[in-house]
């Protein structure tokens, strides 16, 4: 059953993919970004949504589900294949180990709740639980490559943000179907949420003590229209423009309104392309 946390948590994980795609189609620097965790979701959506195989369980869900899938394969091979990404992606400290670190453990911790909970579970329940338990860990190559690079771009904070605040609305849509309906998840479902949480939480106070400079970044950042670039492309400087003032409001004036409306034009695609959905 649909509720609005529900539906807002779905909205914000469908922002968080469109949001990382379309900051790699930019061409913004992979330095800080964790192609593992990226990986790590690639397996989890493979997992958790192989019931698209056998069932349909509405519109809904299976578009979000299709949207999930293709998201994730395509920012994997995005990021592989990408000439930017190749030259600014930093191999350093997201090492391949990581997913095998992440994957046993999970899939041996599922297997076991799976077994002693269930009566009879099929291959759907073994790759749900699974996928439960991935989900719990699969920030933590993110977040530590942040660390580690000490980069703290606009976007990944963006990004992080978005993602964290998707697993908060589905606990609350949790909460919320156990008092109205009676339903509730599994236990493993639960400890997954609260790893989760406390792995973002981890996540949060390392940005916190960057705050400075991140507050930098966002403001730097392109989050609508990168006005510098469209001056440079015009073959305005904009540190001379900046000085002459005259010369600000004559030749930097209707490339600030074209920009505008360019963006304004990018916001508007995203938004028809979310409510298709």
């Amino acid at each position: 059953m649909l509720n609005l946390p529900r539906v807002l948590g779905d909205l914000l994980h469908l922002c968080s993919r469109v949001w990382l795609i379309r900051c790699l189609v930019l061409g913004e620097s992979c330095r800080g970004l964790s192609l593992r965790t990226q990986e790590l979701y690639l397996v989890i959506f493979l997992t958790r949504y192989s019931d698209l195989l056998l069932y349909f369980l509405g519109w809904y869900n299976t578009l979000f589900k299709i949207t999930y899938l293709l998201s994730a394969i395509f920012v994997v091979v995005l990021i592989r294949l990408s000439k930017t990404a190749k030259q600014t992606y930093d191999r350093t400290y997201d090492k391949p180990a990581a997913l095998l670190c992440f994957t046993v453990p999970c899939l041996l911790l599922s297997a076991y709740t799976t077994t002693t909970t269930q009566v009879n579970p099929d291959w759907f329940e073994y790759a749900w639980q699974f996928s439960i338990c991935l989900e719990s860990v699969a920030l933590v190559p993110q977040i530590w490559c942040m660390y580690k690079t000490e980069n703290y771009a606009g976007w990944l904070v963006y990004y992080l943000i978005m993602v964290g605040l998707y697993r908060l609305f589905y606990i609350l849509n949790w909460c919320i179907r156990i008092m109205t309906e009676g339903s509730s998840q599994p236990f493993i479902a639960w400890v997954a949420a609260y790893v989760q949480g406390g792995v973002f939480a981890v996540g949060l106070l390392v940005l916190m003590r960057q705050q400075d400079y991140i507050a930098k970044q966002i403001r730097e950042s392109r989050f609508i229209w990168d006005m510098r670039s469209v001056l440079q492309r015009a073959g305005v400087n904009p540190l001379e423009t900046a000085v002459k003032g005259s010369t600000i409001r004559s030749a930097a004036g209707p490339l600030s309104l074209t920009g505008h409306a360019a963006g304004n034009s990018s916001t508007a695609k995203g938004t028809a392309a979310a409510s298709l959905v």
